[in-house]
């Protein structure tokens, strides 16, 4: 028995005696024992002698016969119960569904989240079961995001193995398709010879200037000499672990996370294929696609049961088009660029959605074998209300029937959040033909007692403003559209009346800890309400709020893991904090704000990125009829924006702006401040271009004194916003109010570089 198997099952042994000396109130005794005639009814009998006289229980062939021994028989005979598993894992988890039919539960980690009821008088149930796992692979893991303290990582692997969770990562090596590899080659010392030898098997990188130069992040997976490279690596992998040339086990060969793929023509061919249409750039599925069968025409001779495998993912995430995959190749599809907020039976309404949807049929029909990497909160937040059990519900069942083989889904654990979706994500994964209402119901009664229905239906409130939403934006950005004041005090309502119900303490404590993030939308929603109505102090006095919420969550000893470290101390610092500073900085003395620009402006959508050329920053252009987009007030994928993208795409907003008659003392200026944008963004006033920033929702802030007209008349104001990369889902153009202001004139350096000297091209404008 090796470690992992050891831990689970004492740990199920140690459960097992503390539920029963709880439930009853005195201490159960435990013997270890040779023969059955030692046996002395009332009893119940964990392991092999459940199978011998007079018990005689048998498993049948599927139990018996169940992968890594995870399959169990639970009976009754003559006054015993026999808990009787395939293997050491499935001795414990026969242990945990008999606590289970005993009223035991384990709704979440930590001690707060265990049920025991209290029954001094045991009665030896009557019960026959024998179960094994719906899916095989069944790893969610905890995230490092959370930043786990204390206990924390402890309680959280106890309600693993509780909820039939495999805590042993080498467990299912068959199936390790998933892993970022490519940039391992360059961070290993030992495979530095290959490179100084064939530097070509570089990724080669073609700057703006057209020059050319080799980038380790990724490899040229097209070069001959990187398939080399790689096929000693896998030879590596099979000396450094003692495999047999004929084991069964898959190797990850997978990319780099991120962009930085090889230019060169052979791999360019591949890419050039087609775009990948939720990120826009390049699909680089086919590449990897033939990488593999590269790699499997070489080595399957050596090794005649390597599978070999790769995430599913960012830009390698559809089914390919031209190099069809080998039958040995499995996958791990790591749905990281859809929408956090809808599943597959969203796909009518979310558009990534549909994408995924129909790329995991092609799959499925293929043959190709898959399992997933989810996540489990939505990513960039775990502050504000989400939930999954919607989305998990119907979707795993769908995952289920096109032969997925489990999950290894990325979880934080965050308690007012994940609880009821994690605990129903555990339930569907040994059992996938429950019925996910009724297991979300089940948690709610263990969970909150009386206040059950109030929370069922809190829980199914948010799953429901998600399913009706088609607004795809990640993080943040999508809450005001998604959440009105009257649902923040609908849930706050249903919270009031659940903790009025629950009986008990804990009832109470955990109906306490779903109020967490609906005070955050609504502080949330105070920042967003303060800062569209120009109120920078307003919206800096919510973001306080915010800070101080979580700081009183994160410090509460009563129960730890309910405030997700990321979402209090990571995102809001990006996000949040750069914009609230600089709005305040220049609409606060010494500076005042002067004219805001538009929140509705007029549009173009230059997806080949040459708008210049097409004179798309000419005030001369008659735009009169042309569409307009909201800015910060909505986001690009409400408004049907989602596809636009792909490298060097933009948006050009165009709009006017009239500053009052200005009379400039000395030293005083007039600026630009861009609140935030989706990431580079380029402003021309009158014509003229007056300066650049970068940055996901990094403020920009450019002097425009030179440009603008100060005597009362219309400035022609167009700003180009090019997105680069991914930043978050589905985000992009102006995301964040902008505004001009007065005041000590900016310094010109590299953040406010001078604007260009060009001819000023409207008539009437400031210079002319």
């Amino acid at each position: 028995m090796n470690q992992a198997d050891k831990h689970v099952y004492n740990q199920a042994l140690l459960d097992l005696h503390t539920a029963l000396t709880n439930m009853s109130g005195t201490s159960i005794s435990v013997k270890f024992v040779q023969t059955a005639a030692e046996v002395l009814p009332p009893a119940i009998v964990i392991g092999t002698l459940s199978g011998e006289a007079p018990f005689d229980g048998k498993l049948d062939e599927q139990t018996a016969g169940s992968r890594y021994g995870e399959g169990f028989r639970v009976f009754t005979r003559d006054r015993v119960v026999c808990v009787l598993g395939a293997g050491t894992y499935g001795t414990a988890y026969g242990i945990y569904a008999l606590l289970n039919r005993l009223g035991v539960d384990y709704l979440f980690p930590g001690t707060l989240g265990e049920v025991i009821p209290a029954n001094k008088t045991l009665r030896i149930p009557d019960v026959q079961m024998e179960e094994t796992p719906s899916f095989f692979i069944r790893k969610p893991w905890a995230t490092g995001w959370i930043k786990t303290r204390n206990q924390e990582r402890t309680d959280i692997m106890r309600w693993q193995i509780r909820n039939r969770i495999q805590i042993d990562r080498n467990l299912t090596q068959e199936y390790r398709a998933g892993g970022h590899i490519w940039d391992k080659f360059a961070r290993d010392k030992k495979y530095s010879h290959y490179f100084e030898e064939h530097p070509e098997i570089a990724a080669v990188r073609i700057s703006a200037d057209g020059s050319t130069q080799y980038s380790k992040w990724q490899i040229n997976t097209t070069n001959p000499h990187t398939i080399e490279m790689v096929a000693d690596y896998i030879r590596e992998q099979f000396a450094a672990n003692g495999y047999p040339h004929d084991k069964d086990v898959t190797i990850s060969v997978g990319p780099a996370d991120g962009d930085g793929f090889s230019q060169d023509p052979q791999t360019m061919e591949l890419r050039r294929l087609r775009r990948d249409p939720v990120t826009g750039d390049w699909d680089n599925t086919d590449l990897v696609v033939k990488f593999t069968n590269d790699l499997f025409e070489k080595l399957l001779p050596e090794f005649p049961n390597l599978k070999l495998g790769f995430y599913s993912y960012h830009t390698y995430a559809n089914f390919p088009i031209r190099e069809m995959p080998h039958k040995n190749l499995r996958i791990e599809i790591a749905d990281i660029t859809q929408s956090r907020i809808h599943g597959v039976v969203d796909a009518a309404r979310a558009p990534s959605r549909m994408f995924y949807k129909d790329t995991l049929e092609q799959w499925a029909a293929y043959g190709t074998r898959f399992y997933f990497w989810h996540y489990d909160w939505n990513l960039a937040d775990a502050m504000l209300p989400y939930t999954r059990i919607r989305i998990a519900g119907e979707d795993m069942p769908y995952e289920h029937k096109l032969g997925g083989l489990g999950y290894q889904t990325e979880s934080c654990y965050t308690t007012c959040n994940n609880a009821p979706h994690n605990y129903l994500e555990a339930k569907l994964m040994w059992d996938i033909t429950g019925d996910w209402k009724a297991i979300v119901k089940d948690f709610c009664a263990k969970a909150y007692g009386k206040g059950a229905d109030e929370m069922d239906a809190y829980y199914h409130f948010v799953a429901d403003k998600q399913a009706r939403s088609s607004d795809e934006t990640g993080s943040y950005f999508g809450f005001p559209g998604r959440f009105s004041r009257k649902d923040v005090a609908t849930m706050k309502r249903l919270i009031d009346k659940a903790q009025k119900k629950a009986e008990t303490e804990a009832q109470k404590l955990r109906v306490g800890l779903v109020r967490y993030p609906v005070e955050q939308l609504e502080n949330y929603l105070d920042y967003y309400d303060a800062y569209v109505a120009y109120d920078f102090a307003g919206a800096q006095k919510a973001f306080a709020h915010m800070v101080e919420r979580f700081a009183k969550e994160d410090a509460r000893q009563d129960h730890t893991l309910n405030a997700n470290r990321a979402a209090g101390l990571h995102y809001p610092k990006y996000y949040i904090k750069p914009f609230v500073e600089a709005s305040v900085q220049y609409s606060a003395k010494p500076y005042r704000m002067v004219a805001k620009v538009p929140e509705r402006m007029k549009f173009i959508y230059d997806m080949d990125g040459i708008g210049e050329k097409l004179a798309f920053a000419s005030p001369l252009l008659v735009d009169d009829e042309y569409p307009e987009l909201s800015t910060y007030t909505s986001t690009l994928s409400r408004q049907g924006g989602i596809a636009f993208k792909k490298p060097g795409s933009a948006i050009w907003y165009r709009g006017r702006v009239t500053l009052p008659t200005l009379r400039l003392n000395q030293d005083e200026g007039i600026g630009l401040l861009l609140g935030g944008f989706d990431n580079f963004a380029t402003v021309y006033i009158n014509g003229i271009k007056a300066g650049s920033g970068s940055g996901f929702l990094k403020p920009a802030v450019l002097d425009v004194t030179d440009l603008v007209d100060k005597s009362g008349r219309e400035n022609s104001l167009i700003i180009r916003v090019e997105r680069k990369g991914n930043p978050e889902a589905a985000t992009g153009g102006l995301m964040y109010p902008s505004f001009f202001f007065l005041g000590p004139r900016l310094p010109a350096d590299e953040q406010n570089p001078p604007p260009e000297s060009v001819e000023i091209v409207l008539p009437g404008a400031a210079g002319h």
